[in-house]
């Protein structure tokens, strides 16, 4: 496992009837204390981002959020915290988790 700080950022779309209030709601008041407990902090200042345009491409989320960790197992403990485990429901009646992708990211140029 890495020591290293990781950072991840998904792509996400709502589900039909639900609102860009309601996504940030879990983001804001469901999600990040549990990340902040973790060690986790928003990659942007006003997480979520939600997504005007595509400017180039086909994807067109409706949500891109980003969190940066203290480490990988920091990241591993977010998803096992019972707490996470209770907001889970909540998530996946806000976003369609069929068409998430989730990615690790990284400041540096990536290496061979």
């Amino acid at each position: 496992m890495s020591s290293q700080p990781v950072e991840v950022t998904s792509l996400l779309w709502l589900k039909a009837g639900v609102t860009a209030d309601q996504a940030r709601n879990y983001f804001t008041r469901l999600l990040a204390p549990i990340v902040r407990r973790h060690g986790g902090e928003p990659l942007a200042d006003g997480y979520p981002l939600f997504v005007e345009a595509t400017v180039r491409g086909e994807l067109k989320p409706d949500v891109i959020d980003g969190f940066r960790f203290p480490s990988q197992e920091a990241m591993e403990a977010l998803f096992q915290d019972p707490a996470y485990q209770e907001i889970v429901p909540i998530r996946d009646a806000t976003f369609d988790m069929t068409r998430q992708s989730v990615f690790r990211v990284s400041r540096a140029a990536p290496t061979a």
